[in-house]
């Protein structure tokens, strides 16, 4: 993920990365979620929040 973003950091606009990203933070809130680490699962839930309406945007 943060070569990801760091390729998103040059290329912003790029849709492929920023699916991406938002895979990757969806897989992570699963997990935090499911072995009980709720503060990265909510986290993780934000950050996909933001990165769903990047989605939308784009």
């Amino acid at each position: 993920m943060e070569q990801s973003l760091l390729l998103l950091e040059n290329d912003p606009d790029n849709k492929d990365i920023i699916e991406k990203i938002f895979r990757a933070m969806h897989t992570l809130k699963g997990a935090g979620a499911m072995f009980g680490f709720e503060k990265i699962s909510e986290f993780t839930h934000d950050l996909e929040t933001v990165y769903d309406m990047i989605r939308s945007e784009n």
